[in-house]
């Protein structure tokens, strides 16, 4: 399994399986800065749907190793992510002198999620890093009490070391 790049045009018509975890060494590699030394199951089922589209879709479990953004404790936040989309493979198109241009997937762009390439070379280890990015929370909290001001054990911990040395 050296090259998880896909050439879409060659999946057969019942679409192709892939299962990875931590014994897939190559996409170790990949997301090792993102999801570090964390356990991961990812499971994808990629098929033809027209003559240049394509639906993906599968199940994503790992974790992320974080710090809470409120009071600078280690966190392991789990990614449980079932995801269905599509590609669609459009040719780049010349600018021509009009000025106005018709999106002829605008309907269904506004439906699902997708991805567009402009070649049939998909390129699946970049795109399970994606989706595993963008699941990573904005303001990560390490429990629903560290956003309270009272509550949050380790801010006490902290206020309570600090107040110690005055």
């Amino acid at each position: 399994m050296k090259n998880l790049n896909i050439q879409l045009k060659n999946i057969p018509s019942k679409g192709l399986e892939f299962h990875f975890d931590r014994q897939s060494k190559d996409l170790n590699q990949i997301l090792k800065e993102l999801i570090e030394d964390n356990d991961y199951y990812i499971s994808i089922h990629i098929e033809p749907t027209g003559d240049s589209t394509y639906k993906i879709k599968g199940t994503i479990k790992t974790q992320l190793n974080l710090l809470c953004s409120r009071c600078a404790y280690e966190l392991k936040y789990k990614v449980h992510k079932k995801f269905s989309e599509k590609i669609i493979i459009q040719q780049k198109q010349q600018r021509k002198e009009k000025e106005v241009r018709i999106n002829h997937y605008s309907e269904q762009l506004q439906q699902e999620n997708f991805t567009i390439l402009n070649n049939s070379l998909f390129k699946l280890p970049e795109f399970i890093y994606e989706m595993i990015a963008v699941e990573e929370p904005i303001r990560p909290l390490g429990s629903s009490q560290c956003d309270q001001n009272d509550t949050c054990k380790n801010l006490k911990k902290i206020n309570f070391f600090s107040e110690d040395k005055n």
